[in-house]
């Protein structure tokens, strides 16, 4: 009953903090996740408040990540200019068997984690992705899988009999000599279009969620009107992130140099872009609307905001280290030594590394969309309990 009071508590505060418009934008999002992960909203609520507890009074988790992010392979059958997983690959490791995959879901099942998604690498590698998600189902949980689309076609029907609840394809452009440029794969744009095409053919009603995701680099951000607008036409939501310059231990460091902004690009690009904001409206919220101080002035929003990657999410990778976050900063252990609550309540190093995230000591700073709606609404929450405590 304490418990329960604390959450109620916690969730009253916070709907009578918070002015109009950050309720209606935070409402907004709400009604996004509503759409694409429909079920489960009261076990996101309960993780959600115990992660943000923890953040507050940095108390024991009763409970595991709101959202876990697993590359489940490292192997990948392109090369984009702006990933650099394949040098993730390492010959002298094992990828989680089958058997210790499915024990690794029953487990985040019983933490109470609400959204899994899977990527990688390219997570259709895998033969068994299927009867992984299907057991994920079963122990609870909202997935969405993420891929290039290379075997999406192929593999459509597997996917959606296993019950996965989104599929977000990655693309770089709505026209098809763009998106295969930065993807180094010439036939890949019209693999999207035959697998999305599939996808809608095959569903029943509106499931799996069709999402489509591209970063925004120097060579397609003067496409992004009409990128959104074709693509808004073709599936079930848009989603953007800006591209990562990363740090030595990132998943995505771009080789391609024609990709990177530079301080030169910033007024072409703030024109460009806001012209992109006021046409299209799902844009209307503090993660979109920061872009152009992410990618040319990172350093000042990273004191802007607080990072809650390791309050809210943990990174798993395809070998079963437990990492914090896309970035790789830190290492916290193995799922073959120990099990996902022992290393996200008991872990040292976690305790360690959420202390270096309140007072913003972490050393690094992104804007990925598994991150950044975390960082704008979670900051706001936690400066007011803060002021209250």
């Amino acid at each position: 009953m304490f418990v329960h009071n604390i959450y109620i508590m916690s969730a009253s505060l916070f709907v009578y903090n918070l002015n109009v418009g950050c309720i209606f934008l935070l409402l907004t999002e709400l009604n996004s996740f509503r759409k694409k992960y429909g079920s489960s909203l009261f076990r996101a609520f309960i993780t959600g408040t115990d992660n943000f507890l923890v953040y507050l009074f940095d108390k024991t988790p009763w409970r595991g990540p709101l959202h876990v992010g697993w590359d489940i392979t490292f192997r990948c059958n392109f090369k984009c200019g702006y990933c650099s997983v394949d040098k993730m690959v390492d010959t002298n490791k094992k990828e989680l068997t089958t058997e210790e995959a499915i024990k690794f879901v029953r487990e985040a099942g019983k933490a109470g984690v609400w959204i899994l998604s899977i990527t990688g690498g390219e997570p259709l590698l895998r033969p068994d992705l299927p009867s992984i998600i299907t057991e994920a189902k079963k122990a609870g949980l909202n997935v969405n899988v993420n891929t290039n689309a290379s075997l999406l076609k192929k593999r459509a029907q597997e996917l959606i009999d296993s019950g996965v609840d989104a599929i977000t394809i990655s693309v770089e452009s709505h026209t098809p000599d763009v998106h295969n440029e930065i993807r180094a794969f010439q036939h890949s744009f019209q693999l999207i279009i035959d697998s999305i095409n599939e996808l809608k053919r095959l569903r029943k009603g509106k499931k799996p969620h069709i999402m489509v995701r591209s970063v925004v680099s120097k060579k397609n951000y003067k496409l992004l009107d009409n990128f959104i607008s074709f693509w808004k036409s073709e599936v079930d939501d848009v989603i953007i992130q800006p591209i990562h310059d990363g740090y030595k231990t990132s998943f995505f460091v771009p080789h391609d140099d024609l990709l990177r902004f530079n301080k030169d690009d910033e007024a072409d690009f703030n024109r460009v872009y806001d012209e992109v904001l006021k046409k299209h409206s799902f844009l209307n919220n503090t993660y979109f609307k920061e872009f152009s101080n992410f990618i040319f002035h990172s350093k000042d929003q990273s004191t802007r905001y607080n990072c809650f990657v390791s309050f809210f999410e943990l990174i798993l990778d395809s070998y079963g280290d437990v990492v914090s976050c896309t970035e790789f900063i830190k290492k916290f252990g193995n799922l073959r030594e120990n099990s996902l609550m022992d290393i996200w309540s008991k872990n040292q190093d976690v305790r360690n590394f959420r202390k270096l995230l309140r007072e913003g000591k972490q050393g690094c700073w992104c804007w990925y969309t598994c991150t950044g709606p975390f960082h704008t609404y979670g900051t706001k929450l936690g400066r007011f309990f803060r002021k209250i405590r």
